[in-house]
Order: C-alpha cells, then structure tokens, then sequence
C-alpha cells in the first residue's frame, strides 16, 4: 500500500487496469463493465460499525475489529438486498485484529481484546511481503495458491 495514497479505490481502479492519481483524478479508465460485475458497494456508518461488533459479540462470542464489522454488516446487507438462501456458506474478512483497537472494542464489548502472540512482539519481526502484477487474474492466483 502507498501510505501517502492509502484509497483503497486507488487500487480496486489498478486492478481493472485503471489509473487514479494521489488527488483522486482518474487518469486511466478502469473496465466499469467487469467492476460493476464484480463489486458491490455499500456505506456502513461508525454506528452501525460499533453497533455490529457489539451484536455479534453478544450473540456468537466473536470479537470483530472495526474493518471486520464493516465486512461482515455488508454481507448482512447484500444478502438481505439480493434475497440469498441461508443453506449457503459465506465469508466476511477481517484485515485486523480487535487487539489493534483495544480501548474502542473494550468500550463496546466490555472486555479488552486479548493480544495473540503473533502480534505481542510485532515491533521486533522481519517485515516481508510479495510483489505481484498488478492484475485482477494474478492477484487472483495468489489468493487461490496461498490462501
């Protein structure tokens, strides 16, 4: 991620080989027609973001972290909106973990995030990553090989 141009828009408009500057203009168009095929958008609130990791809490003992509870509320959503059966399996990601937001999920929950291992000595780990094209079919085969 670009730090100085962190838009997660920015690079959903890469991967339909699009281009979008760090003032938000497009230089490139992206393929809107394989977008609008893949994608679909939704506006979840900081409300509703407290008011989900709090019911989910409450009902399934999951502690979700903010970026999760908006996955998972807008899956809530989109399967309400497009009248999905409940017999199906689906899958809301989480891109941190609740110990990252322990005074905001501790406020909401009433218990503090415990902080797992893999994160209690972060500062002191090697930081490594993959590069890979910036296409929608390789990133794509990454998620498949690797995950």
């Amino acid at each position: 991620m670009n730090v100085g141009h962190p838009s997660n828009l920015a690079r959903i408009v890469a991967l339909y080989n699009g281009i979008m500057d760090e003032h938000g203009k497009i230089i490139k168009n992206p393929d809107l027609n394989k977008m609008r095929e893949h994608l679909y958008g939704i506006s979840i609130s900081d409300d509703e973001v407290r008011k989900t990791i709090a019911e989910v809490y409450s009902r399934y003992a999951i502690m979700l972290e903010p970026h999760g509870a908006v996955a998972w509320q807008s899956l809530v959503e989109y399967l309400k909106s497009h009248n999905v059966k409940d017999e199906l399996l689906y899958v809301s990601l989480e891109t941190a973990h609740p110990a990252k937001f322990p005074d905001e999920i501790e406020e909401i929950t009433g218990r503090k995030p415990d902080i797992p291992e893999s994160l209690s000595d972060l500062d002191n780990k090697k930081e490594s990553y993959l590069i890979i094209d910036n296409s929608y079919e390789k990133l794509t085969e990454v998620l498949l090989n690797n995950f």
